[in-house]
């Protein structure tokens, strides 16, 4: 619904004008808002919420990003952080911020996976990236890192064992 779309586009700071891609709107914002981004000049950033010269996203306090691909062929392609194009500014020294370069196992540049297109189905978005730090969202952390593991729970019950041991 309007309401909704509105609601999700003040939270996510960007607009996804069509995705046909099997991932929700949803989960593509929630991975965008988990790329890295990297720059020598993050100092000279400052916080949305302590910028004198807007209150929505300018130059000084956000970056924009581009990501519009369509899938011609009949092979998967994957939807990566090297897929984004920055949307040039008035600064030119903006530049230089860029998803920060992933190597696969086999030291290949990859990128990060967004999501994948099948034959015919596209994305295309537009999305802002805002300085934040780990205090204000996880996401913000230098290193965010979860494990899972099956630990099984083994119960040995005694006069189970004791039986088993008079047979022997």
């Amino acid at each position: 619904s309007d309401v909704y779309k509105r609601q999700y586009q003040r939270r996510v700071h960007g607009e996804i004008k069509n995705n046909t891609s099997p991932l929700h709107d949803e989960f593509i914002s929630q991975r965008l808002g988990l790329v890295p981004l990297e720059s020598s000049r993050v100092d000279q950033f400052v916080y949305r919420k302590e910028c004198q010269k807007c209150s929505s996203g300018c130059d000084e306090c956000s970056v924009r990003f581009r990501l519009q691909l369509r899938n011609h062929g009949e092979e998967t392609v994957n939807v990566t952080s090297r897929h984004l194009e920055q949307i040039l500014s008035d600064r030119p020294e903006n530049a230089d911020i860029k998803p920060v370069k992933y190597r696969s196992v086999l030291n290949e540049e990859a990128g990060i996976v967004i999501t994948k297109l099948g034959k015919n189905q596209e994305i295309d978005l537009e999305c802002t990236a805002v300085k934040g730090i780990g205090q204000q969202h996880t996401k913000w952390s230098p290193s965010c890192v979860s494990n899972f593991a099956h630990v099984p729970d083994i119960a040995i019950k005694e006069t189970v064992m004791a039986l088993s041991l008079i047979h022997i």
